[in-house]
């Protein structure tokens, strides 16, 4: 089913011991384009999550066990 989001983003602060640049790289590895690299976000350690469009939750699904699991390590 459809989520019906048009432009919507999420910050995630990642706690000091997960690096967001290598936890954005790994992800990307996976095909996932979070926001990471920014000078801003780097500095504060932060990754974005952004949707545009039309976004289908079964699509979505998978990002916040990824999510848990890379930060659990």
């Amino acid at each position: 089913a459809a989520l019906g989001l048009i432009g919507c983003r999420i910050t995630i602060p990642l706690p000091p011991r997960v690096s967001s640049c290598v936890l954005g790289n790994a992800l990307q590895r996976e095909g996932w384009l979070l926001s990471y690299q920014s000078k801003y976000l780097v500095e504060r350690n932060w990754i974005q999550i952004c949707l545009l469009g039309h976004a289908e939750r079964a699509d979505l699904e998978p990002l916040p066990r990824l999510l848990a699991a890379r930060l659990n390590t």
